[in-house]
């Protein structure tokens, strides 16, 4: 199919909603496309937390049916190690 006024309204609601207003990112630094309802996004986040919160919220969107998480991680940010259900 193609790009339907759905999918113009699902963009413009992660580059405003999303980012700018919950969790203040700068859309300018990502490229968002959005066909039938799946949503691919590119870029670099400030830091790997930011790039996970940005997929999950836009997971939230009304009328997204999948994500392609195509951004560039920053590397060398230590994660913690979940062992059983405690943090190591």
């Amino acid at each position: 199919m193609g790009t339907t006024v759905k999918d113009v309204m699902i963009r413009r609601e992660i580059l405003t909603r999303v980012m700018l207003d919950t969790l203040l990112v700068d859309p300018s630094r990502f490229g968002v496309t959005v066909h039938d309802g799946v949503v691919t996004i590119e870029g670099t986040p400030q830091t790997a937390m930011v790039g996970h919160d940005i997929i999950e919220e836009i997971r939230h969107v009304e009328g997204v049916v999948s994500v392609r998480d195509r951004l560039s991680y920053p590397s060398g940010e230590n994660w913690p190690t979940i062992v059983g259900s405690q943090f190591a």
